[in-house]
Protein backbone atom coordinates (compact mmCIF):
# COMPACT_ATOMS: atom_id res chain seq x y z
CA UNK A 1 0.00 0.00 0.00
CA UNK A 2 1.35 3.29 -1.16
CA UNK A 3 0.13 4.94 2.61
CA UNK A 4 2.94 2.48 4.11
CA UNK A 5 5.98 3.14 1.43
CA UNK A 6 5.41 7.12 1.96
CA UNK A 7 5.57 7.78 5.14
CA UNK A 8 8.93 9.90 4.71
CA UNK A 9 7.40 12.19 2.30
CA UNK A 10 4.56 12.70 4.55
CA UNK A 11 6.68 13.65 7.46
CA UNK A 12 8.03 16.20 5.07
CA UNK A 13 4.91 17.72 4.81
CA UNK A 14 4.46 17.80 8.22
CA UNK A 15 7.38 19.46 8.57
CA UNK A 16 6.68 23.08 6.67
CA UNK A 17 5.60 24.44 10.06
CA UNK A 18 5.34 27.70 8.95
CA UNK A 19 1.95 29.04 8.99
CA UNK A 20 1.13 31.44 5.38
CA UNK A 21 -1.20 34.38 5.47
CA UNK A 22 -3.76 34.10 2.94
CA UNK A 23 -5.57 37.48 2.08
CA UNK A 24 -8.89 35.91 2.00
CA UNK A 25 -11.12 32.45 1.74
CA UNK A 26 -11.18 30.82 -1.59
CA UNK A 27 -14.75 29.97 -0.97
CA UNK A 28 -17.52 30.43 1.75
CA UNK A 29 -18.35 26.86 3.38
CA UNK A 30 -21.58 24.82 2.62
CA UNK A 31 -24.48 24.85 5.75
CA UNK A 32 -24.36 21.16 5.50
CA UNK A 33 -21.07 19.03 4.35
CA UNK A 34 -21.59 15.65 3.20
CA UNK A 35 -19.35 12.25 3.07
CA UNK A 36 -17.89 12.10 -1.01
CA UNK A 37 -19.30 9.40 -3.34
CA UNK A 38 -16.83 7.18 -4.54
CA UNK A 39 -17.38 8.71 -8.17
CA UNK A 40 -16.81 11.96 -6.77
CA UNK A 41 -13.08 10.09 -5.05
CA UNK A 42 -12.18 8.40 -7.94
CA UNK A 43 -12.36 12.07 -10.16
CA UNK A 44 -10.41 13.82 -7.74
CA UNK A 45 -7.60 10.75 -7.98
CA UNK A 46 -7.62 11.26 -11.13
CA UNK A 47 -6.66 15.32 -11.13
CA UNK A 48 -4.38 15.32 -8.10
CA UNK A 49 -2.59 12.60 -9.38
CA UNK A 50 -2.40 13.82 -13.42
CA UNK A 51 0.91 12.84 -14.42
CA UNK A 52 3.78 15.22 -16.25
CA UNK A 53 3.64 15.30 -19.63
CA UNK A 54 6.00 13.15 -21.38
CA UNK A 55 6.98 16.53 -23.59
CA UNK A 56 5.99 19.94 -22.96
CA UNK A 57 7.18 23.32 -24.13
CA UNK A 58 5.89 26.27 -22.74
CA UNK A 59 6.87 30.43 -22.18
CA UNK A 60 5.67 31.97 -18.99
CA UNK A 61 6.12 35.56 -17.48
CA UNK A 62 6.81 35.01 -13.97
CA UNK A 63 6.63 37.24 -10.45
CA UNK A 64 7.87 36.19 -6.84
CA UNK A 65 7.69 38.74 -3.91
CA UNK A 66 9.00 37.88 -0.46
CA UNK A 67 10.80 40.55 2.32
CA UNK A 68 13.09 42.64 1.20
CA UNK A 69 16.25 42.33 2.35
CA UNK A 70 17.91 44.53 5.25
CA UNK A 71 20.80 46.85 4.44
CA UNK A 72 23.09 44.82 7.01
CA UNK A 73 22.14 42.08 4.71
CA UNK A 74 23.31 43.98 1.41
CA UNK A 75 26.08 44.94 2.67
CA UNK A 76 27.01 40.85 3.57
CA UNK A 77 26.40 40.21 0.47
CA UNK A 78 28.37 43.26 -1.32
CA UNK A 79 30.91 42.03 1.13
CA UNK A 80 30.74 38.40 -0.15
CA UNK A 81 30.83 39.62 -3.90
CA UNK A 82 34.06 41.39 -3.53
CA UNK A 83 35.70 39.09 -1.63
CA UNK A 84 35.09 36.81 -4.37
CA UNK A 85 35.92 38.84 -7.15
CA UNK A 86 38.73 40.57 -5.86
CA UNK A 87 41.54 39.37 -8.06
CA UNK A 88 39.21 39.79 -11.43
CA UNK A 89 38.97 43.60 -9.86
CA UNK A 90 42.16 44.22 -9.50
CA UNK A 91 42.79 45.20 -13.02
CA UNK A 92 39.98 47.50 -12.99
CA UNK A 93 41.09 51.73 -12.08
CA UNK A 94 40.03 53.36 -9.18
CA UNK A 95 37.07 54.78 -11.35
CA UNK A 96 35.87 51.67 -12.57
CA UNK A 97 36.38 49.87 -9.17
CA UNK A 98 33.92 53.09 -7.58
CA UNK A 99 31.93 52.55 -10.65
CA UNK A 100 31.70 48.67 -10.31
CA UNK A 101 30.70 49.07 -6.51
CA UNK A 102 27.60 51.37 -6.63
CA UNK A 103 26.07 48.84 -10.02
CA UNK A 104 27.05 45.79 -7.30
CA UNK A 105 25.25 47.80 -4.57
CA UNK A 106 22.17 48.50 -6.86
CA UNK A 107 22.13 44.95 -8.36
CA UNK A 108 22.03 43.64 -5.24
CA UNK A 109 19.65 45.90 -3.73
CA UNK A 110 17.38 45.47 -6.66
CA UNK A 111 17.62 41.58 -6.55
CA UNK A 112 16.53 41.67 -3.27
CA UNK A 113 14.09 44.51 -3.35
CA UNK A 114 11.39 41.86 -2.20
CA UNK A 115 9.81 41.89 -6.07
CA UNK A 116 11.63 39.80 -8.71
CA UNK A 117 10.06 39.25 -12.25
CA UNK A 118 11.28 36.27 -15.61
CA UNK A 119 10.83 35.83 -18.91
CA UNK A 120 10.90 31.91 -19.05
CA UNK A 121 10.53 29.41 -21.63
CA UNK A 122 10.55 25.61 -20.30
CA UNK A 123 10.91 21.99 -22.54
CA UNK A 124 10.70 19.29 -21.27
CA UNK A 125 11.26 15.44 -22.80
CA UNK A 126 11.31 12.81 -20.61
CA UNK A 127 13.80 13.41 -17.93
CA UNK A 128 15.60 15.80 -20.23
CA UNK A 129 14.99 19.51 -18.96
CA UNK A 130 15.83 23.23 -20.11
CA UNK A 131 14.96 26.42 -18.92
CA UNK A 132 16.22 30.00 -20.85
CA UNK A 133 15.72 32.91 -18.32
CA UNK A 134 15.65 36.41 -18.10
CA UNK A 135 15.48 38.28 -14.77
CA UNK A 136 14.04 41.00 -15.81
CA UNK A 137 14.07 43.07 -12.58
CA UNK A 138 17.77 43.89 -12.30
CA UNK A 139 20.24 45.91 -14.06
CA UNK A 140 22.07 44.51 -16.72
CA UNK A 141 19.37 41.17 -17.18
CA UNK A 142 21.39 38.63 -18.96
CA UNK A 143 19.88 35.33 -20.63
CA UNK A 144 20.48 32.39 -18.96
CA UNK A 145 19.70 28.61 -20.16
CA UNK A 146 19.54 25.37 -17.11
CA UNK A 147 19.71 22.29 -19.01
CA UNK A 148 19.55 18.87 -17.09
CA UNK A 149 20.01 16.10 -18.75
CA UNK A 150 21.22 13.26 -16.88
CA UNK A 151 21.21 10.44 -19.33
CA UNK A 152 24.44 9.02 -20.41
CA UNK A 153 22.92 7.63 -23.42
CA UNK A 154 22.46 11.16 -24.66
CA UNK A 155 26.27 12.91 -23.97
CA UNK A 156 28.03 12.66 -21.76
CA UNK A 157 27.65 15.81 -20.27
CA UNK A 158 24.24 15.51 -17.32
CA UNK A 159 23.88 19.09 -17.16
CA UNK A 160 25.31 22.76 -18.01
CA UNK A 161 24.42 26.19 -17.41
CA UNK A 162 24.77 28.90 -20.31
CA UNK A 163 25.39 32.91 -19.85
CA UNK A 164 24.25 33.70 -23.67
CA UNK A 165 24.79 37.25 -23.04
CA UNK A 166 28.24 37.31 -21.40
CA UNK A 167 28.86 34.11 -24.13
CA UNK A 168 30.00 31.38 -21.53
CA UNK A 169 28.63 28.27 -20.34
CA UNK A 170 29.76 25.51 -17.11
CA UNK A 171 29.91 21.90 -18.11
CA UNK A 172 28.62 19.18 -15.15
CA UNK A 173 29.81 16.03 -16.65
CA UNK A 174 29.30 14.14 -12.91
CA UNK A 175 26.36 15.60 -11.18
CA UNK A 176 22.85 17.05 -12.89
CA UNK A 177 21.97 18.47 -9.73
CA UNK A 178 24.22 21.20 -10.23
CA UNK A 179 21.46 22.67 -12.11
CA UNK A 180 18.55 22.96 -9.99
CA UNK A 181 14.95 21.93 -11.56
CA UNK A 182 12.04 24.65 -11.54
CA UNK A 183 9.06 22.88 -11.73
CA UNK A 184 6.64 25.53 -13.39
CA UNK A 185 4.72 22.49 -14.99
CA UNK A 186 3.23 21.84 -11.60
CA UNK A 187 0.56 24.48 -12.43
CA UNK A 188 -0.72 22.00 -15.40
CA UNK A 189 -0.05 19.04 -12.22
CA UNK A 190 0.02 19.45 -8.72
CA UNK A 191 2.47 20.57 -6.26
CA UNK A 192 3.45 17.28 -4.21
CA UNK A 193 2.79 18.06 -0.57
CA UNK A 194 -0.54 18.85 -2.04
CA UNK A 195 -0.66 15.37 -3.43
CA UNK A 196 0.81 13.07 -0.96
CA UNK A 197 -2.34 13.66 1.26
CA UNK A 198 -4.36 11.94 -1.05
CA UNK A 199 -1.83 9.08 -1.79
CA UNK A 200 -1.55 8.52 1.65
CA UNK A 201 -5.37 7.76 2.32
CA UNK A 202 -6.18 6.33 -1.07
CA UNK A 203 -3.10 5.26 -2.68
CA UNK A 204 -1.95 1.73 -4.22
CA UNK A 205 1.64 1.19 -5.71
CA UNK A 206 2.67 -1.63 -7.73
CA UNK A 207 6.31 -1.23 -6.59
CA UNK A 208 7.62 -3.77 -4.31
CA UNK A 209 10.59 -1.80 -3.12
CA UNK A 210 9.69 2.17 -3.71
CA UNK A 211 12.89 3.96 -5.49
CA UNK A 212 15.63 5.49 -3.20
CA UNK A 213 16.00 7.86 -5.96
CA UNK A 214 12.88 9.38 -7.86
CA UNK A 215 12.33 11.17 -10.36
CA UNK A 216 12.99 14.60 -9.95
CA UNK A 217 10.64 15.46 -12.48
CA UNK A 218 8.09 12.40 -12.01
CA UNK A 219 8.55 11.41 -8.61
CA UNK A 220 5.16 9.34 -8.82
CA UNK A 221 6.20 7.06 -11.96
CA UNK A 222 8.12 4.31 -10.66
CA UNK A 223 5.81 3.87 -7.97
CA UNK A 224 2.80 2.46 -10.15
CA UNK A 225 0.45 4.95 -8.55
CA UNK A 226 -3.79 3.65 -8.90
CA UNK A 227 -6.45 3.74 -6.60
CA UNK A 228 -7.23 1.48 -4.19
CA UNK A 229 -10.75 0.96 -4.24
CA UNK A 230 -11.36 -0.89 -0.87
CA UNK A 231 -10.08 2.66 0.66
CA UNK A 232 -11.14 4.77 -1.37
CA UNK A 233 -15.19 3.31 -0.35
CA UNK A 234 -13.94 3.46 3.42
CA UNK A 235 -13.27 7.10 3.06
CA UNK A 236 -16.30 7.15 1.44
CA UNK A 237 -18.37 5.43 3.89
CA UNK A 238 -16.59 7.37 7.23
CA UNK A 239 -14.80 3.70 8.20
CA UNK A 240 -11.45 5.02 6.63
CA UNK A 241 -9.32 3.68 10.00
CA UNK A 242 -7.01 7.13 9.12
CA UNK A 243 -8.62 10.38 6.86
CA UNK A 244 -12.47 11.22 6.72
CA UNK A 245 -13.62 13.49 3.77
CA UNK A 246 -16.17 16.06 3.37
CA UNK A 247 -17.84 17.92 0.65
CA UNK A 248 -18.88 21.23 0.55
CA UNK A 249 -20.63 23.06 -2.39
CA UNK A 250 -19.87 26.75 -2.51
CA UNK A 251 -18.94 29.75 -4.88
CA UNK A 252 -15.60 31.07 -5.71
CA UNK A 253 -16.37 34.50 -6.73
CA UNK A 254 -19.12 34.01 -9.47
CA UNK A 255 -18.03 30.33 -9.89
CA UNK A 256 -19.79 26.92 -8.46
CA UNK A 257 -17.28 24.97 -6.77
CA UNK A 258 -16.97 22.17 -4.88
CA UNK A 259 -14.64 21.62 -2.08
CA UNK A 260 -13.48 18.32 -0.93
CA UNK A 261 -11.95 18.73 2.82
CA UNK A 262 -9.57 16.01 3.54
CA UNK A 263 -8.30 15.69 7.00
CA UNK A 264 -6.14 12.86 8.84
CA UNK A 265 -6.96 12.10 12.70
CA UNK A 266 -4.45 13.61 15.25
CA UNK A 267 -2.13 10.74 16.46
CA UNK A 268 0.41 10.17 19.14
CA UNK A 269 3.39 10.69 16.53
CA UNK A 270 1.05 12.45 13.87
CA UNK A 271 -0.96 15.79 14.29
CA UNK A 272 -4.15 16.53 12.50
CA UNK A 273 -3.71 17.07 8.72
CA UNK A 274 -5.79 18.94 6.40
CA UNK A 275 -5.86 19.20 2.48
CA UNK A 276 -8.48 21.02 0.93
CA UNK A 277 -9.63 20.83 -3.19
CA UNK A 278 -11.64 23.32 -5.01
CA UNK A 279 -12.57 21.87 -8.15
CA UNK A 280 -15.27 23.30 -10.53
CA UNK A 281 -18.59 21.75 -9.78
CA UNK A 282 -19.96 21.18 -13.21
CA UNK A 283 -15.88 19.91 -13.77
CA UNK A 284 -14.43 17.81 -11.72
CA UNK A 285 -11.11 17.87 -13.78
CA UNK A 286 -10.71 21.09 -13.34
CA UNK A 287 -9.10 22.48 -9.93
CA UNK A 288 -9.29 25.97 -9.33
CA UNK A 289 -7.48 25.91 -5.95
CA UNK A 290 -5.76 23.22 -3.07
CA UNK A 291 -4.44 24.71 0.24
CA UNK A 292 -2.53 22.35 2.89
CA UNK A 293 -3.22 23.34 6.39
CA UNK A 294 -0.58 22.54 9.49
CA UNK A 295 -1.51 22.58 12.77
CA UNK A 296 0.05 26.08 13.11
CA UNK A 297 -2.51 27.54 9.92
CA UNK A 298 -2.03 26.96 6.17
CA UNK A 299 1.35 25.66 4.56
CA UNK A 300 0.71 26.07 1.19
CA UNK A 301 -1.92 27.86 -0.78
CA UNK A 302 -2.23 27.08 -4.77
CA UNK A 303 -4.80 28.57 -7.14
CA UNK A 304 -5.36 28.23 -10.77
CA UNK A 305 -6.82 30.42 -13.31
CA UNK A 306 -8.44 30.13 -16.64
CA UNK A 307 -7.78 27.32 -18.52
CA UNK A 308 -7.44 26.17 -22.27
CA UNK A 309 -8.40 22.97 -24.23
CA UNK A 310 -5.25 20.88 -23.07
CA UNK A 311 -5.86 21.60 -19.31
CA UNK A 312 -3.32 24.06 -18.27
CA UNK A 313 -4.13 27.42 -16.31
CA UNK A 314 -4.02 30.65 -17.69
CA UNK A 315 -2.26 31.83 -14.39
CA UNK A 316 -0.90 30.17 -11.45
CA UNK A 317 -0.32 31.54 -7.94
CA UNK A 318 0.88 30.00 -5.22
CA UNK A 319 1.34 31.74 -1.77
CA UNK A 320 3.93 29.26 0.65
CA UNK A 321 6.89 29.82 2.92
CA UNK A 322 10.64 29.20 1.46
CA UNK A 323 13.41 27.66 3.09
CA UNK A 324 14.64 30.46 5.10
CA UNK A 325 10.74 30.41 6.59
CA UNK A 326 10.35 33.86 4.63
CA UNK A 327 6.84 34.34 2.83
CA UNK A 328 7.57 33.93 -0.80
CA UNK A 329 3.83 34.54 -2.98
CA UNK A 330 4.89 33.76 -7.24
CA UNK A 331 2.63 33.87 -9.96
CA UNK A 332 3.04 32.43 -12.94
CA UNK A 333 1.42 33.96 -16.12
CA UNK A 334 1.49 31.41 -18.99
CA UNK A 335 1.86 33.04 -22.42
CA UNK A 336 2.05 30.45 -24.86
CA UNK A 337 1.87 26.16 -24.17
CA UNK A 338 2.70 22.84 -26.99
CA UNK A 339 1.06 20.59 -24.77
CA UNK A 340 2.41 18.10 -27.45
CA UNK A 341 6.13 19.48 -27.01
CA UNK A 342 6.55 19.27 -30.76
CA UNK A 343 10.00 20.82 -30.55
CA UNK A 344 13.32 18.83 -31.64
CA UNK A 345 15.21 16.74 -28.78
CA UNK A 346 18.80 17.29 -29.54
CA UNK A 347 19.17 21.08 -30.95
CA UNK A 348 17.10 21.95 -27.92
CA UNK A 349 19.37 20.37 -25.11
CA UNK A 350 22.52 19.52 -26.69
CA UNK A 351 25.49 20.94 -25.03
CA UNK A 352 26.63 22.91 -27.90
CA UNK A 353 27.74 26.58 -28.45
CA UNK A 354 28.74 28.99 -30.99
CA UNK A 355 32.39 29.06 -31.59
CA UNK A 356 33.34 32.18 -29.73
CA UNK A 357 31.40 31.07 -26.33
CA UNK A 358 33.85 30.45 -23.34
CA UNK A 359 33.29 26.94 -22.23
CA UNK A 360 34.43 25.49 -19.07
CA UNK A 361 33.53 21.94 -17.10
CA UNK A 362 33.49 21.24 -13.56
CA UNK A 363 35.76 19.27 -12.03
CA UNK A 364 33.42 18.46 -9.00
CA UNK A 365 36.12 20.24 -6.71
CA UNK A 366 34.90 23.70 -6.68
CA UNK A 367 36.81 25.04 -10.15
CA UNK A 368 35.86 24.86 -13.76
CA UNK A 369 38.47 23.57 -16.13
CA UNK A 370 38.64 25.58 -19.33
CA UNK A 371 37.64 23.43 -22.62
CA UNK A 372 37.37 23.79 -25.90
CA UNK A 373 33.81 23.55 -27.91
CA UNK A 374 33.79 23.89 -31.75
CA UNK A 375 30.34 24.98 -33.33
CA UNK A 376 28.54 22.33 -34.40
CA UNK A 377 30.30 19.25 -32.13
CA UNK A 378 29.73 17.89 -29.12
CA UNK A 379 31.96 18.03 -26.16
CA UNK A 380 35.03 15.32 -26.25
CA UNK A 381 35.23 13.28 -23.65
CA UNK A 382 38.74 13.64 -22.84
CA UNK A 383 37.54 17.19 -22.34
CA UNK A 384 36.00 16.43 -19.25
CA UNK A 385 39.01 14.99 -17.42
CA UNK A 386 39.96 16.76 -14.73
CA UNK A 387 43.06 18.50 -15.38
CA UNK A 388 44.82 21.81 -14.74
CA UNK A 389 42.34 24.43 -14.20
CA UNK A 390 42.80 27.21 -16.70
CA UNK A 391 41.63 30.76 -15.19
CA UNK A 392 39.80 28.62 -12.54
CA UNK A 393 38.13 31.55 -10.54
CA UNK A 394 37.11 33.50 -13.29
CA UNK A 395 35.88 30.79 -15.77
CA UNK A 396 33.84 29.55 -12.27
CA UNK A 397 32.17 32.99 -11.72
CA UNK A 398 31.59 33.56 -15.60
CA UNK A 399 30.02 29.92 -15.93
CA UNK A 400 27.78 29.95 -12.50
CA UNK A 401 28.33 33.09 -10.76
CA UNK A 402 25.47 35.73 -10.54
CA UNK A 403 25.52 38.24 -13.53
CA UNK A 404 25.21 41.06 -10.27
CA UNK A 405 28.72 39.94 -9.53
CA UNK A 406 30.50 40.18 -13.09
CA UNK A 407 28.63 41.83 -15.51
CA UNK A 408 29.12 45.08 -14.71
CA UNK A 409 33.00 44.52 -14.84
CA UNK A 410 33.19 43.18 -18.10
CA UNK A 411 31.11 46.07 -19.74
CA UNK A 412 33.67 48.28 -17.64
CA UNK A 413 36.67 46.72 -19.20
CA UNK A 414 35.29 46.71 -22.94
CA UNK A 415 37.22 49.96 -23.05
CA UNK A 416 40.61 47.63 -23.02
CA UNK A 417 40.14 44.28 -23.82
CA UNK A 418 42.35 41.48 -22.73
CA UNK A 419 44.15 39.14 -25.18
CA UNK A 420 42.57 35.57 -25.36
CA UNK A 421 43.41 33.02 -23.87
CA UNK A 422 44.01 30.30 -25.80
CA UNK A 423 41.35 27.18 -25.80
CA UNK A 424 42.49 24.08 -24.85
CA UNK A 425 41.53 21.40 -27.15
Amino acid sequence: MLRRSLPTMVAVVLGLGWPVRVAEAAASDGANPRRATLPEITALFVRVTRPVPARCHFRARVEIRTPAWTERQIGEEIRRQEQASRTHDRGLTAAQQRQLGALRREGVRQAHSGTSTFEVEVWLAGELYRKDEVWTSVPLPSRRSYVRIADPGFTNVMAFIANHTLESATLYPIEASQVPLDPLWEGYTLEPPLVLPLLAAVGSTNALIAPSDPSPIRPWAALGISLDRAQASRLAEGTHPTFRLEVRDSKQGEQDVRCFDLTRREGLRSPALRVQYWVDRTDPDRLRRAELVGPNGPLLVSEREGVDDSGWPRIWTTESAGEDGRLVWRQVIYDWVDPAGEFATWPTFAPEFPERYVVAASTGHGVAELVHNPAGAAVAEASLLPGKPGWPKVLLALGVGTALLVLPAVLLRRAKPASPAPARR
